[in-house]
């Protein structure tokens, strides 16, 4: 019969896209049916950005991107060896056709000829209802790490229920036990053993855990990625919201729930990486709160 394990090991990083700041969107017009037609290349009142360089110099657009989600800033590359004059704009056309100039395209109307754009094309509109849009730079991306592999953790091995308060920045853990990952038992090689309780064939079903980070530019983060490598099933908390769950079934969770299912074989040792939002990260101090669960009390 398999040990039941427990482990938890949780890295946390941040994706920074740099804004290009020597370039700027000067003007743009949104939802576009009656004026300044793009008549060249698809004949079609759409909708446009317009981009001006400020710099004395010419200045290539090589690794910019375009969009209309701050949280996806990669959207629409401007394609490569396009550059813009000092003191110049340029035009692109937010139509959804995602092209640029020198692309052969036969016309689907009359009088059905060929031609070649002339001008730039996103691979999206501009909502009437209103959006965010940004220029960004590939080459100013960045990651740091928030929460780093061998981390000191809060952590509660009791087999309370603990509810949700716990989740929360202003719970007081003072009475909770602390320790560095890896975190657990039954594998030999962790950094800080927990308890399982008082019976070998009825261990906890849950152990729960605590980090708080510092952070003072949460304006500037764009993606939070998530490592963690837990046996069997995790649920992830940031700043009280659930932001993750790896290995529970859907639903309401309590502290006597299962995980779905055993972690067995190489997934023991295998960090998970997921991408989420980073809509709950504050300035200041925040809180990573996990509950791990096993998927049998024997």
């Amino acid at each position: 019969m398999k040990q039941i394990k427990t482990f938890i090991i949780f890295i946390l990083f941040y994706s920074h896209f740099g804004y290009a700041q020597d370039l700027m969107i000067n003007e743009f017009l949104a939802s576009n049916v009656t004026i300044y037609p793009e008549m060249y290349d698809f004949d079609d009142y759409t909708d446009w950005i317009e981009l001006y360089n400020p710099n004395t110099m010419t200045y290539s657009l090589n690794g910019f991107f375009l969009t209309d989600d701050l949280n996806d800033p990669l959207k629409w590359k401007i394609p490569d060896d396009t550059e813009i004059e000092s003191g110049a704009y340029l035009i692109i056309w937010a139509d959804d056709y995602d092209e640029g100039p020198g692309e052969v395209y036969t016309r689907p109307y009359w009088p059905w000829d060929d031609f070649t754009t002339l001008h730039y094309h996103t691979n999206f509109k501009i909502s009437k209802d209103g959006e965010q849009l940004g220029l960004f730079r590939a080459d100013q991306t960045e990651s740091y790490a928030l929460i780093e592999e061998g981390s000191l953790w809060k952590y509660l091995d009791d087999g309370t229920d603990q509810g949700l308060a716990w989740t929360y920045i202003d719970f007081d853990d003072s009475a909770w036990s602390a320790g560095n990952a890896e975190l657990g038992y039954g594998d030999g090689d962790e950094e800080t053993v927990v308890s399982y309780g008082p019976d070998n064939n009825n261990k906890y079903i849950t152990t729960y855990f605590r980090h708080t980070f510092n952070n003072n530019n949460s304006d500037d983060i764009q993606t939070l990625s998530i490592r963690l490598k837990r046996d069997d099933g995790a649920i992830i908390y940031l700043n009280g919201i659930e932001v993750l769950r790896s290995n529970m079934p859907a639903g309401a969770i309590s502290y006597d729930t299962y995980a779905s299912s055993t972690v067995s074989g190489s997934d023991e040792d295998t960090f998970f990486e997921w991408t989420i939002s980073a809509n709950e990260i504050t300035d200041g101090q925040n809180i990573v709160a996990v509950e791990l669960h096993q998927v049998n009390g024997s």
